[in-house]
């Protein structure tokens, strides 16, 4: 499973997942682990002292630093999440109706960026990008985990209605790793793949000398998930269920593509610093381009170039001005990332020397 893990298709296809989730190759391996690319991912299996073969997992959430979990609350560093599904049962053929029925679900509802695999055993995993899921005001849809996830997972077993297939609601708990995709299963010798249609899915595609790697990322499309939450919160009134996430979901959306809360970002783009540019080109400017504003690739990057151009006459900036615009962007754009809010920037203690150069340039009374 080393080489595995080490093959360029293999390394090409897992750096997506990579960025502020905690990493672990089971037992006998330390945690937390983190990294950043595929170099550092690359550099990181070669140096596990494990035996062959051995598994690898990923974290739901994505963390500002979570190398750093075992000495802070993981709700504080939680900056995202993805939603889950985990489909377990025994019944092969019930598993595979299930995974079927919550597709089909999510096509109903119009959406589109989500992605299916097999876990490896007997089971399904659907997973749905926490940018898609994201209708809150901004710094918001981090604080409804793992309450809209929990949501979520009991709306879908009751259209999925298979009383032979259990889905697993213990994944909603902080710092829970669900196998990363192409990882091994040591129990059963087979590999978590992709899956496009799970009535047609055999267990044998699963075996190693079988599996090709392809490319398994979806990075979601901001309020894809608008009108299936929408439904979510109507089905839980229904059903006379005091659910806290729906007083989330009932003050926190926002239209699909809207900019609310973002104006801030945009006094900021008329503004150049002298201090802070790396930080917040990678976690407000190019987020709030891409992934808020919804612009084309190279628009982003070209107003980003122009804002590090603005900020380079104040105090220059050493580095190559357009790789850094196309780095940033191109990470926004591949991880779906979302800017960090207004709030956490003033209440957060990671973003203290941030806080202290924007506040004086927004004109904000604290």
């Amino acid at each position: 499973m080393r080489k595995l893990y080490l093959r360029s298709d293999f390394l090409e296809m897992i750096e997506p997942w990579l960025w502020g989730r905690e990493l672990w190759f089971g037992q006998g391996s330390p945690r937390p682990l983190k990294s950043n690319n595929a170099e550092e991912f690359r550099s990181l299996v070669s140096n596990l002292k494990l035996n062959d073969p051995f598994p690898f997992f990923l974290s739901v959430e994505c963390f500002s630093s979570p190398h750093t979990l075992t000495e802070n609350d993981p709700s504080r560093l939680r900056i995202s999440w993805d939603f889950l599904l985990d489909l377990d049962t025994e019944d092969f053929d019930a598993a595979r109706r299930a995974a079927y029925k919550a597709v089909n679900t999510l096509l109903k509802f119009n959406v589109e960026n989500y992605l299916l695999k097999f876990s490896g055993r007997r089971g399904f995993h659907l997973i749905i990008p926490g940018l898609s899921l994201d209708i809150f005001q901004p710094g918001e849809f981090r604080l409804a985990y793992p309450r809209l996830a929990v949501m979520l997972a009991k709306f879908f077993e009751a259209v999925i209605c298979e009383p032979e297939v259990k889905i697993d609601l213990s994944v909603y708990k902080p710092r829970q790793l669900v196998r990363a995709p192409y990882s091994y299963h040591k129990k059963t010798g087979l590999l978590s793949i992709p899956v496009d249609d799970p009535l047609d899915f055999r267990v044998e595609e699963a075996k190693p000398e079988n599996a090709e790697i392809q490319q398994f990322y979806a990075r979601g499309r901001p309020g894809e998930c608008h009108k299936l939450l929408e439904t979510v919160r109507e089905w839980f009134k229904s059903q006379d269920k005091s659910e806290p996430g729906l007083n989330i979901l009932s003050y926190g959306k926002v239209k699909e593509g809207s900019e609310a809360g973002y104006g801030w970002i945009n006094r900021l783009l008329e503004k150049p610093v002298d201090d802070g540019r790396h930080r917040l080109l990678w976690l407000v400017i190019a987020p709030y381009l891409v992934n808020v504003k919804g612009l084309p690739i190279n628009e982003a990057i070209s107003q980003a170039y122009n804002y590090l151009l603005k900020c380079s006459e104040i105090k220059p900036i050493k580095e190559d001005l357009q790789k850094l615009a196309e780095y940033y962007v191109n990470y926004a754009a591949r991880t779906g990332l979302k800017p960090v809010s207004l709030q956490t920037l003033k209440t957060r203690n990671e973003y203290n020397e941030l806080w202290k150069i924007l506040k004086p340039i927004l004109f904000i009374s604290v």
